[in-house]
C-alpha cells in the first residue's frame, strides 16, 4: 500500500511537468516528435533544438500523460497525432502534461493518480527567444566540463537515440559544471574525450561516458538536432577542429573551493580554456601573470586549460 508520505515523496523526483508550446511563426510545428505505438503510454522520440517544445520543458523520453487536460490513457497513436496538428495549424497553445519515463513506471506499479495540480508548469515564450534566434547556425561544438576531485557530479542525463544507437543530452542541470560548459538539452553527442562514438550502440556509449568520468573531465563534441540532420543529410564529417567552443572561458571554480584558492580578499584562482592561438589574448583579458602554468593540454581539440590566479585590481 503506498501511504500518502511515499506518494509525495515519488511524485518530488517525478518531474511531473505541465509543458504549454505557443506556435511560433518561425519555427515549423511545436518540435518533437512521438514514437510511434500501438497504443498508450505514448512517449516523445525526438525534441528539437531551439523549439517551443524545448523552451517549454518538453524532453526525449518523455511520457505524455495528458494533452490539453485530456487523459492520453485511452487514446491511440493516430488520434494524440491529429490533436497536436490541430494546435498547430489553428495557431493555439497545446498543453501537454508529462513526467520521465522512469517516473512513469514506478507510478502506474503504485497506482498512483497525477494531475495538473502535482506538476511543474513550464510555459514557453509566445515568440521564439533571442538566444535561439541567435544561436550559432550549422555549427558543431566543444563542450568541455571538468569538475575538482570534491565533485562527484557533472550535471546532466543522457538517453538513447532513434534504435538505441548513439546519444543525447535528455537534461543539463542549472548552475553545474554541465551549463557553464555551454551543453544543452538535446544535444547529439558526436565525441567524447576524442573517441567517435555517434554511431555505437546507445548502452555502449553510456557505458564509455561513465568509464571516461572516472577521470574528472569530459571533452564533448556535439551538435544540435538541426546541425546533426544537415551534416547527415548532406553526409558531411564532424571535425572537432572545425567545430566552436561552447564557452571558452571557464572561470568558475568550484564553490566549495572558491574560498580556499583565495589568497586575498580581491584575489581568485581558477582555470582558463581556449584554443591556443587565443591564449596571448585571454592572458591579456585576465591580467594574468607569469603564475600562469599548465594543468593539461587536450591535444584532438587544440584545447588548452590552465590554472591561474589573477587579482581583481589588475584583471582587465
Amino acid at each position: 500500500m503506498t501511504t500518502d508520505k511515499d506518494r509525495a515523496e515519488i511524485l518530488s523526483k517525478a518531474e511531473v511537468r505541465l509543458c504549454r508550446l505557443h506556435p511560433w511563426s518561425n519555427f515549423p510545428g511545436f518540435g518533437f516528435t512521438l514514437e510511434p505505438s500501438l497504443g498508450p503510454p505514448h512517449r516523445t522520440c525526438m525534441v528539437e533544438s531551439n523549439s517551443p517544445a524545448e523552451a517549454g520543458g518538453l524532453r526525449i523520453r518523455d511520457v505524455i500523460l495528458a494533452v490539453n487536460n485530456q487523459k492520453m490513457s485511452d487514446t491511440d497513436f493516430n488520434q494524440i497525432q491529429t490533436m497536436i496538428k490541430e494546435a498547430y495549424n489553428q495557431n493555439t497553445r497545446i498543453d501537454l502534461l508529462v513526467i520521465k519515463q522512469k517516473s512513469y513506471e514506478l507510478v502506474e506499479k503504485r497506482k498512483i493518480k497525477i494531475d495538473q495540480a502535482s506538476a511543474t508548469v513550464i510555459d514557453a515564450p509566445a515568440k521564439m527567444p533571442d538566444s535561439y534566434k541567435n544561436f550559432p547556425d550549422l555549427t558543431p561544438r566543444i563542450c568541455s566540463i571538468c569538475i575538482s576531485e570534491n565533485e562527484t557530479v557533472f550535471g546532466f542525463d543522457l538517453t538513447s537515440g532513434v534504435n538505441k544507437i548513439g546519444l543525447y543530452v535528455q537534461k543539463v542541470y542549472p548552475n553545474t559544471q554541465a551549463e557553464h560548459s555551454g551543453l544543452r538539452n538535446n544535444d547529439r553527442i558526436i565525441e567524447v574525450n576524442g573517441q567517435n562514438i555517434d554511431e555505437k550502440s546507445s548502452r555502449s556509449s553510456k557505458k564509455k561516458v561513465r568509464e571516461l568520468m572516472k577521470t574528472n573531465a569530459l571533452i564533448f563534441l556535439v551538435a544540435d538536432t538541426k546541425t546533426y540532420e544537415h551534416y547527415k543529410r548532406n553526409n558531411l564529417k564532424f571535425v572537432a577542429a572545425d567545430a566552436k567552443i561552447a564557452n571558452p572561458m571557464i572561470l568558475l571554480p568550484p564553490a566549495s573551493s572558491s574560498k580556499r584558492n583565495r589568497r586575498h580578499a580581491n584575489d581568485y584562482s581558477g582555470t582558463v580554456q581556449c584554443r591556443s592561438g587565443d591564449l596571448t589574448k585571454e592572458q591579456s583579458k585576465l591580467g594574468l601573470t607569469q603564475n600562469l602554468g599548465l594543468k593539461f593540454v587536450f591535444e584532438p581539440y587544440d584545447i588548452f586549460r590552465f590554472s591561474f590566479h589573477y587579482s581583481n585590481a589588475v584583471a582587465k
